[in-house]
């Protein structure tokens, strides 16, 4: 019972096919991989704005780092932009990676 995951109620937070695209991704980074997981990351956002869930911890972050990998420097700020303002505590790295998009 330790391994036990929490369902989905117990936190608010939808995580939805993260940890498989993430891990697929990972482990064969190919455009597909990285789409599929743009994409689970998309999904777990949408949810959370339908008021069916919370966004967990870092999904925006991540979102925003994946679109400054691709150089689209004002679509990660506004990702970045968006983990601040769900988690504060996020603030000096948001901060360092919003400067660092420029």
């Amino acid at each position: 019972t330790g391994c036990v995951v929490a369902p989905p109620h117990a936190t608010g937070f939808y995580w939805g096919n993260y940890s498989r695209t993430l891990y697929e991704y990972q482990k064969t980074p190919t455009p597909s991989t990285l789409e599929a997981h743009r994409n689970s990351l998309l999904d777990i956002i949408a949810r959370a704005d339908s008021g069916q869930s919370k966004v967990p911890p870092g999904i925006y972050a991540e979102l925003g780092k994946l679109h400054l990998d691709k150089g689209e420097k004002v679509e990660a700020v506004k990702w970045f932009q968006q983990e601040q303002s769900h988690y504060p505590e996020s603030g000096v790295l948001m901060k360092t990676l919003i400067e660092k998009a420029g």
